[in-house]
C-alpha cells in the first residue's frame, strides 16, 4: 500500500512540473512571438489613385473609392445597393445618372456641374464621374443625401464606411490586441507552425471606442476609430450598445383625402376602345352600383412616338364621379416590347411620357392611372421600372393614384421588380388569372385555387398586403380538342363570359363536377369526335378568391372585365366589402 501511495505522489509531482514547464514555454512564446504587422500585409491591394473600401467587415479591393481633384468618389453601385434603395438609375459605361424619390427627379451627366431638377436646370458641383465602365458618386453628396459617414486612414489608404446602425462599445481590458486574424496564439499553434494568432496591428487603449462588425472564431470583429478592422477577445468589451446614425429624412407623399378609396378597393376594368358614353354604359355597371368603387376604362394607349392616345370621355367621367366611382384609366403597351423599349430607353421621351399622363389626369379629372405593360423582356425591364419611378414622382405629388398590373410571380417575370413597384406605386394588382391562356399547350383552369394562393403568397413576399390588390377573372375558356381524320389532335380555345360558359355546359348535357383541389366546377362534353372542356367561373369560385383576399389582408380586388360576369356574382362582392 505504501509503495502504491509513493507511486501516485511521484506521478502527481511529475504532472505538476510538466504543467509548469509547459506554461512557462507558452508564456515565453506568447510574449516573445507576438508580431506587429501593417494592414497592407493582410488587406487586399488596390490600384493607384484608389483607396480600399471597408464596409461591415468586408474589404472591397475592386477600386471602389476614387480620389480625383482632391475629392473622394465612391462606386455608385455600392451606394445604390446599400444606402439609396436603388433610387439611382444608370448604365455602366454611360454618362447619365438619374435619381428619383417620392417627389423629385434629378438628372445628372458624369463630369458636368449642376443637375436638372424636375425639368429645371440647377447649378452645383460635379456629383458624378466615370472611370472606365464604372460611375462614381462624390462622397460629400452621398453624406448629405443618405447620412453616409466614413473613417479615413491616410497612412494605410483605407476608407471605412460605417453602417447606419449597429453596436459600439469601449475597451475595458488593458493589453488588448487588435489582431489580424480571429485565432488564438497559444503554444500548440506555435509549435504546429500556425503563426496567424500572434499577428496584430496595434494595442487597443483603455476606453477606446470600437464598432462591432461581427463575430468569428470566438472573437469580435471590430472597427477602430482610426479605420482599422481586426479582432479582439469578446470579453475586452463589457457591454455593447446599439447605435443609429442620423439619416436625412426622405420625402413622403400621401394621396389627398378626397382621392383616397374608402374601405376595400373593388375595381372593375372596362374594356372600352370607343370613348363613347350612353345609357348602355350605365347599364353595364348597374349590378356593381354601390359595391365597386373604382372603374378602369381602357382609354390610354402607348404610341410609337412615345405619346399617349387618349379616348377619355368627360361625360363618362362626370357620370362615374356622380355614382361614387373613382376613375383610373388603364394605360397599356399592346404587348409590344420592341416599341416599349424604343421609347422607355430614351430618357427624354420616357420622362415626357410621365408628364403627359399627369397632364391628362389634370385635364380630364382622372383620379389615378392604372399601368398595364405586359410582355416586356428582361432587357426592357429596367427601363420600365425606371418609368414607374418617374411616373410616381410626377403623378402622386399632384394628388393622383398610381397602380400597376403584374403577373403572378414566376422566375421569368422577376424583371418586373415587384419590390420596387411596391414602393413607388400605391397599389400592385396581381393578375390572378391566365394560368392557362390562348397559347397554352394543354387545357386547364384560368385561375385554379393553388395558382391564386401561390400568386398572393409570392407577391406578398415583395409587396406589403395593404398595397396589394387581387385581380379576379369574370371570364373562363372553352377548350376543344379537335380530332382529325388521321387521328391527330389539335387544341383550340375561346375566352368567354360566365353565363355563356354555363349555357354551353347545359345545352350540351355536360355534368358540372366540383373539384375542390382547384376550387371550381369542371364540365366536359363531346361535340362529335371533339372533346370540349370548361373550368367554370361562377359565384362559388369567385367567393373562394375573395376569401383569399380577405384572409391575407389585401387592399382589395379588381375584376377583368365588367360585362362578362353573372349579375348574381356581385352578391359575393357585396359580402366581401361588408
Amino acid at each position: 500500500m505504501k509503495k502504491k501511495t509513493q507511486s501516485i505522489l511521484i506521478l502527481l509531482i511529475f504532472f505538476i512540473l510538466f504543467a509548469i514547464i509547459l506554461g512557462s514555454l507558452w508564456g515565453y512564446t506568447a510574449l516573445t512571438a507576438m508580431k506587429k504587422i501593417t494592414p497592407q500585409e493582410v488587406y487586399p491591394a488596390v490600384s493607384e489613385g484608389f483607396s480600399l473600401l471597408q464596409y461591415c467587415g468586408e474589404m472591397d479591393a475592386e477600386d471602389s473609392i476614387l480620389l480625383r481633384d482632391g475629392q473622394y468618389y465612391i462606386d455608385l453601385t455600392f451606394i445604390n445597393e446599400n444606402f439609396a434603395g436603388e433610387a439611382f438609375f444608370y448604365q455602366d459605361g454611360g454618362e447619365e445618372v438619374i435619381y428619383t424619390n417620392a417627389n423629385t427627379i434629378l438628372n445628372f451627366t458624369c463630369g458636368e456641374t449642376g443637375m436638372v431638377k424636375n425639368g429645371v436646370q440647377m447649378e452645383g458641383e460635379v456629383w458624378f464621374v466615370r472611370q472606365g465602365q464604372r460611375i462614381y458618386m462624390r462622397m460629400d453628396e452621398a453624406r448629405d443625401m443618405f447620412g453616409l459617414d466614413w473613417i479615413e486612414n491616410k497612412e494605410y489608404n483605407i476608407i471605412s464606411v460605417q453602417a447606419l446602425q449597429g453596436q459600439k462599445g469601449v475597451c475595458a481590458v488593458e493589453g488588448t490586441y487588435l489582431k489580424a486574424y480571429p485565432q488564438s496564439g497559444d503554444f500548440i499553434d506555435s509549435i504546429m507552425g500556425h503563426r496567424e494568432g500572434f499577428q496584430y496591428y496595434r494595442q487597443i487603449a483603455l476606453g477606446e471606442t470600437l464598432y462591432r462588425l461581427g463575430e468569428a472564431g470566438g472573437y469580435a470583429q471590430v472597427l477602430t476609430q482610426d479605420g482599422l478592422v481586426g479582432y479582439i477577445q469578446e470579453d475586452a468589451v463589457q457591454e455593447w450598445q446599439e447605435y443609429s446614425m442620423e439619416v436625412p429624412a426622405q420625402p413622403e407623399v400621401e394621396i389627398p383625402e378626397e382621392r383616397r378609396v374608402q374601405g376595400k378597393i373593388v375595381m372593375a376594368w372596362h374594356q372600352d376602345y370607343t370613348g363613347r358614353f350612353d345609357a348602355s354604359t350605365a347599364e353595364l355597371f348597374s349590378n356593381a352600383s354601390g359595391i365597386a368603387n373604382v372603374i378602369s376604362p381602357t382609354w390610354l394607349k402607348f404610341q410609337d412616338n412615345g405619346e399617349v392616345q387618349c379616348l377619355a370621355n368627360r361625360d363618362y367621367i362626370d357620370w362615374a364621379h356622380g355614382e361614387g366611382y373613382q376613375v383610373w384609366p388603364l394605360f397599356d403597351n399592346d404587348f409590344e416590347d420592341e416599341k416599349t423599349m424604343a421609347v422607355l430607353q430614351d430618357t427624354e421621351k420616357r420622362q415626357a411620357l410621365a408628364r403627359e399622363l399627369a397632364a391628362l389626369c389634370q385635364e380630364y379629372g382622372f383620379d389615378g392611372i392604372n399601368v398595364d405593360f405586359e410582355g416586356i423582356s428582361t432587357q426592357t425591364g429596367p427601363f420600365f421600372v425606371q418609368f414607374m419611378r418617374e411616373l410616381s414622382a410626377v403623378l402622386r405629388p399632384a394628388g393622383y393614384s398610381l397602380s400597376v398590373d403584374c403577373y403572378v410571380p414566376k422566375p421569368w417575370t422577376e424583371h418586373y421588380r415587384r419590390d420596387i413597384l411596391g414602393r413607388v406605386a400605391d397599389y400592385v394588382i396581381i393578375m390572378g388569372y391566365d394560368e392557362h391562356y390562348a397559347g397554352s399547350e394543354e387545357a386547364g383552369s384560368v385561375a385554379s385555387k393553388t395558382f391564386v394562393a401561390d400568386g398572393i403568397a409570392d407577391t406578398l413576399a415583395q409587396v406589403p398586403a395593404e398595397k396589394t390588390v387581387l385581380g379576379v377573372p369574370f371570364f373562363t375558356r372553352l377548350w376543344t380538342t379537335v380530332e382529325s381524320q388521321d387521328g391527330s389532335t389539335t387544341l383550340e380555345t375561346e375566352a368567354m363570359g360566365m353565363e355563356r360558359a354555363l349555357d354551353l355546359a347545359e345545352e350540351n348535357g355536360g355534368e358540372m363536377v366540383w373539384r375542390d383541389e382547384i376550387g371550381q366546377y369542371y364540365v366536359e362534353y363531346k361535340m362529335g369526335n371533339n372533346l370540349c372542356q370548361i373550368w367554370l367561373e361562377e359565384e362559388r369560385s369567385t367567393q373562394i378568391r375573395l376569401d383569399m383576399a380577405k384572409e391575407n389582408g389585401l387592399a382589395g380586388v379588381a375584376a377583368w372585365k365588367i360585362g362578362l360576369e353573372r349579375a348574381s356574382v356581385w352578391r359575393e362582392f357585396q359580402e366581401y366589402v361588408q
